[in-house]
């Protein structure tokens, strides 16, 4: 091999690996996200929800926190349909149905918001949900 093929044949293998530095434990990436969005880049927070998915698709508090910051970014359709993901993950994600409801209240869905906020308040075990 040629002295200058050799240095780019080096250059390229570390550049690939050189690649993402996030750490792939997806409860440090989810961790990640919810600083962005407390900082207020929900895009940023978005992205790293997404990020954790594709590492835990199962993973149901990914999903609400990703329609959260959806929310915030005026997506409500988008948010919807996370909270829906959240909820076919984990049925007892309280949250999820008083933001899906919120969701569907603010898109004028009176029925399904009202279906989402009894959902909540029969989760809740009390009248502690306040529409």
């Amino acid at each position: 091999m040629k002295p200058a093929l050799g240095i780019v044949v080096a250059a390229t293998m570390w550049l690939a690996g050189c690649g993402d530095r996030t750490p792939a434990d997806p409860q440090a990436v989810l961790r990640q996200g919810v600083t962005l969005a407390d900082r207020g880049d929900f895009r940023g927070a978005i992205a790293e929800y997404d990020r954790v998915l594709r590492l835990q698709p199962a993973n149901a508090e990914a999903a609400y926190l990703r329609g959260s910051a959806r929310e915030r970014l005026g997506d409500r359709a988008g948010a919807i349909a996370d909270y829906d993901t959240a909820l076919r993950l984990n049925s007892a994600l309280l949250p999820a149905y008083v933001a899906r409801a919120a969701s569907h209240a603010a898109l004028g869905n009176k029925e399904a918001a009202a279906a989402d906020y009894e959902a909540a308040r029969k989760l809740a075990g009390d009248d502690q949900i306040h529409r």
